[in-house]
């Protein structure tokens, strides 16, 4: 949950925290992994901010996006996982993967 000065939250209280996930199936091979849905792209989180009478300019403190990158490393498939919010990366992992014939 975003922290916000003084202690203070949006009028109806702490509003969640929302995940962006990348906008289309990811593919291993595939030379161009999709980047994490935004704004122009999905329309719900956005909503649900402003139920919680989150203010546009305070909305990116809510927002995480989530891209996620399918690549095999010599012949071993594996998945890379980075989390951002605000232009800053806050999580990194990469992780061998099981795929399914």
């Amino acid at each position: 949950m975003p922290e916000y000065p003084d202690g203070t939250y949006p009028p109806s209280g702490p509003a969640p925290d929302v995940f962006l996930f990348p906008s289309a199936a990811l593919r291993f091979g595939s030379p161009q992994q999709p980047k994490s849905h935004t704004r122009e792209t999905i329309v719900f989180p956005f909503q649900l901010l402003r139920l919680f009478d989150v203010r546009e300019d305070e909305m990116e403190r809510h927002v995480h996006y989530v891209d996620i990158r399918l690549y095999y490393d010599d012949d071993k498939p594996m998945r890379e996982m980075v989390i951002r919010q605000g232009g800053s990366e806050q999580f990194r992992h990469a992780a061998s993967v099981r795929v399914r014939p």
